[in-house]
């Protein structure tokens, strides 16, 4: 580093807050997936659909791209929110009751 240049640290702070969202079929309103975001869920919602129109491959890819096919629009509802620290935790907890409960989730 030359001696008129300086080092620049940028700080990126984590979320407080962040939310564990479900997405649902809208007929019969079964859930399908379990995920986490601090956007806005209708933000979160167009990000997945977005990127199961570009191929994702992926078992929610799947689902999303049949849904689009079908002219279905899934729903996206929250399910929690947690402390940005306990977020993994939260969202295994909320997969393991689900799929307890017998429903078929799209995440791996």
């Amino acid at each position: 580093m030359g001696k008129h240049q300086r080092k620049v640290q940028i700080s990126v702070d984590k979320p407080a807050k962040v939310m564990i969202y479900a997405l649902l079929e809208p007929n019969g309103r079964k859930i399908r997936y379990v995920g986490k975001t601090v956007q806005t869920l209708g933000r979160r919602l167009s990000g997945h659909l977005k990127w199961a129109k570009k191929g994702e491959k992926s078992h929610l890819g799947n689902w999303l791209r049949k849904m689009i096919r079908l002219k279905i629009r899934p729903l996206i509802e929250m399910l929690d929110v947690v402390r940005y620290s306990m977020w993994q935790k939260a969202e295994r907890r909320w997969i393991k009751k689900l799929r307890k409960a017998g429903l078929s989730l799209t995440n791996t």
